[in-house]
C-alpha cells in the first residue's frame, strides 16, 4: 500500500478543541480524518447531512408543527396514572393513598 500526506491548515483554536474530544474518545485528529474518508468511501459522499441553512426548519415552524401535532389531554395530578402517563414512567412517591 502506498501512502499520501495530506496539509491543510486550519484555525489551532478549533483543532485544540477538536483534539481533546478526540483524545476523550481514545483516538486523534488524524485517525479521526481517516475514518471519515473512509465512511465517505463506504456511503459514496459525505457521512453527515449537507444542506443549506434556508432548508432547515425555524423555530416558529418547529414550534407550529408540534403544537398542530399534540394530543390534548387533561391531567388528573392526583391520579398516579395519568402522571406516570405524563411522563412516561412510574413514580411510586407520587402514588396517591386511598386507604
Amino acid at each position: 500500500m502506498t501512502t499520501k500526506n495530506f496539509q491543510k491548515r486550519i484555525d489551532k483554536d478549533l483543532y485544540d478543541r477538536v483534539a481533546a474530544i478526540y483524545n476523550d474518545l481514545g483516538t486523534s485528529v488524524g485517525e479521526a480524518f481517516v475514518m471519515f474518508l473512509k465512511k465517505s468511501e463506504e456511503v459514496q459522499g459525505l457521512p453527515f447531512e449537507l444542506r443549506k441553512s434556508s432548508d432547515v426548519m425555524s423555530d416558529q415552524e418547529l414550534e407550529d408543527l408540534l403544537l398542530s401535532r399534540l394530543e390534548h389531554k387533561r391531567i388528573d395530578l392526583d391520579n398516579s396514572d395519568d402522571v406516570a402517563e405524563f411522563f412516561d414512567e412510574e413514580f411510586p412517591e407520587y402514588e396517591v393513598n386511598h386507604g
